[in-house]
């Protein structure tokens, strides 16, 4: 008799497509913290500030990261509301 609690196991293509589209936003994720903190360096130098505090600012760019591993990780759909 079955268990009503199991899951079925997804496809070999659909968990290759799920780990490439993975492995693809690994490079986004790192080029837009990279993005950020050298932004964040511009603006406080600009401003006069010291850059020591580039670093904190350049974690605002894992906001949409952390958006994009979610969706990855859930298999619900999703949006802005």
């Amino acid at each position: 008799m079955p268990s009503r609690l199991s899951l079925p196991l997804p496809s070999f293509p659909s968990l290759a497509l799920y780990f490439l589209t993975f492995a693809v936003e690994v490079p986004v994720i790192a080029l837009r913290i990279l993005i950020a903190f050298v932004l964040a360096t511009l603006a406080l130098f600009l401003a006069g500030h010291s850059t020591t505090s580039a670093a904190s600012l350049g974690c605002l760019a894992l906001i949409p990261s952390a958006w994009s591993l979610i969706a990855l990780v859930t298999p619900f759909g999703g949006g802005w509301w």
